[in-house]
């Protein structure tokens, strides 16, 4: 006999890998066109302006208000994302700097690529996870200020 409750769960447990596969691809995309505007684009062009960190950190703040709905889940969740968006902004900065447009568009697109993929996998904050999106920015910030302060051109 075919079906029954156990085949339905076995069912269920199979079509979130191939979900996530055909969810990756299309990540993978939308992080490239989005880094195609910030990093490639906005990025260069506020840093014949302005320094570097100060560039990241106005990319970082208009990146952050791109994704408006997640001022959905409350002010405190969205101003930790904004906190989260600028860090990453000044962690990607200091990764692109010196690199060819294409470089670039490569090294930000993957990495905000992997950085959606780990927050879809590990802390899931479309349902608005205010503890995953503090810890999230926390550590965030951590690592931009080892990247930004241990990075002695930064500044230059």
């Amino acid at each position: 006999m075919r079906g029954g409750a156990g085949a339905g769960r076995a069912a269920a447990a199979l079509a979130i890998p191939e979900q996530f596969w055909l969810i990756a691809p299309l990540q993978l995309i939308g992080a490239c066109g989005e880094e195609l505007g910030w990093r490639t684009f906005l990025q260069r062009h506020l840093q014949t302006r302005f320094s570097m960190i100060v560039s990241a950190v106005i990319v970082g703040v208009l990146w952050s208000t791109w994704h408006i709905q997640y001022y959905a889940f409350g002010p405190a969740f969205f101003l930790s994302f904004v906190t989260m968006s600028v860090a990453v902004s000044l962690i990607m900065a200091v990764l692109v700097r010196g690199t060819s447009r294409r470089g670039s568009l490569l090294v930000a697109g993957v990495f905000h690529w992997l950085l959606n993929l780990g927050i879809l996998i590990l802390l899931n904050f479309e349902q608005g996870g205010l503890r995953n999106m503090l810890i999230l920015a926390a550590s965030s910030v951590v690592i931009a200020a080892v990247v930004v302060g241990g990075n002695r051109q930064v500044t230059r």
